[in-house]
């Protein structure tokens, strides 16, 4: 269907794409889930080392609403890591924001040059838990950055609820993105 945004250097990565995908309830759709390992020199799939895969239906994922399994590498062999895939129901709003952030002052958190920041745009969902919408751009060695402006759909920002919280994280690059 589609792929995440790449994210080096991370062994616990949080993907900020969201899938929109049609639910038929009275069809067997079956879905796979592969997790690659690219090398910083390229950003090919066909030369990236496989890290395991999930096969499960969206019936599966929409009844739990969150779905964890492992991964299976070749072989079906069970590895230590897994996948945690969130499903929600959207509207039928397909409305778009346009939202810019800046920010002046911050402080230094790295060593030997000036920090590089980025945000992490979360919805607070109704049973308290976090769900990431949108992560920006690093800023390169900037104290007071000014991140690209970015188109997110109402339904991924707030399930078309107005009034729903927000929560906004400035960040220093710990994974590369």
């Amino acid at each position: 269907v589609d792929r995440t945004e790449v994210i080096r250097t991370c062994i616990n990565p949080v993907y900020s794409k969201l899938f929109t995908v049609d639910f038929y309830f009275e069809e067997v759709q079956r879905l796979r889930f592969e997790v690659h390992d690219i090398s910083s020199n390229h950003n090919g799939l066909k030369e990236a080392d496989f890290l395991g895969g999930m096969e499960c239906t969206l019936g599966q994922i929409v009844s739990q609403r969150k779905l964890s399994k492992s991964l299976l590498k070749h072989g079906n062999t069970a590895g230590k890591s897994s996948i945690t895939v969130i499903a929600e129901e959207l509207s039928g709003n397909d409305d778009y924001v346009e939202l810019a952030f800046n920010a002046r002052k911050l402080d230094d958190k790295d060593f030997f040059s000036k920090s590089d920041p980025f945000l992490e745009i979360f919805r607070m969902n109704d049973d308290a838990t976090q769900q990431l919408v949108h992560r920006t751009e690093v800023v390169m060695n900037n104290l007071s950055p000014a991140w690209k402006s970015f188109k997110v759909s109402v339904n991924s920002l707030c399930s078309g609820d107005p009034d729903r919280r927000l929560k906004v994280r400035n960040l220093s690059k710990k994974c590369e993105f």
